[in-house]
């Protein structure tokens, strides 16, 4: 099962690249889940009450400009360059320059059914005043028929923001939570879903370089 044997991948290497599990409680109930000082990643988990599965977070820097980094987070049509399982996606909507709807759909283990989910996204600009450029994600299920054979992820709420650091790097906060659909043991979502951020985080920093001198014209609205 190939999301089982990353996981168990991932634990193996947590312990030979210096890369720390520690579960040690935060503010506000979040544990830590990795410690990545290579990279400067830490990730946490929470339960919450009357929620299933736990919630995730993940912080970082990126080094890349403000633009760069919104444009790799944007660039819809390409996620499976960075988010984990991915197997297609795609841009279903420009709605304005602060709001879009893409679909995306999730690679699972053998005999288990592929995810997909309609997510809509709101863009909240940089400003001076804010000092930070916010993006919010939310599943439509609705909004575009379902898949035969596919498991619609109906619950999926993200907000990702983006500071800048300077003119060249970013520092990414990211948190969520996701409900898979049909039947999944939580035990196995949990794990997932505390390996998946650390996985994006690490390959955005990994893949960000490539939008650093892009001069394309962007659709979406960075700075107010």
């Amino acid at each position: 099962m190939i999301v089982i044997k990353r996981i168990l991948l991932s634990a193996v290497v947590c312990m030979t690249s210096g890369i720390q599990s520690v579960y040690a409680t935060t503010k506000q109930g979040w544990q830590v889940v990795k410690v990545d000082e290579n990279h400067q990643i830490t990730t946490y988990s929470k339960q919450e009450a009357n929620k299933r599965f736990r919630s995730f977070r993940a912080e970082g820097l990126l080094s890349a400009p403000l633009e760069a980094a919104v444009r790799q987070q944007l660039d819809v049509e390409h996620l499976k360059k960075w988010y984990l399982n991915a197997d297609e996606s795609r841009l279903l909507k420009r709605v304005s320059d602060t709001e879009l709807y893409y679909y995306i759909k999730l690679k699972t283990p053998f005999g288990i059914p592929a995810r997909d989910m309609a997510v809509k996204v709101n863009i909240e600009p940089y400003s001076p005043a804010k000092g930070v450029l916010v993006l919010r994600y939310q599943a439509v299920p609705d909004f575009i028929p379902a898949t035969p054979d596919v498991v619609r992820i109906t619950t999926y709420q993200m907000v990702t923001r983006l500071t800048p650091r300077g003119d060249q790097k970013t520092y990414e906060e990211t948190e969520g939570y996701a409900e898979p659909g049909g039947s999944l043991p939580a035990w196995l979502m949990n794990s997932v879903q505390q390996q998946t951020p650390y996985h994006n985080l690490l390959a955005k920093q990994e893949g960000v370089k490539n939008y650093i001198n892009n001069t394309e014209p962007f659709l979406f609205k960075v700075r107010e």
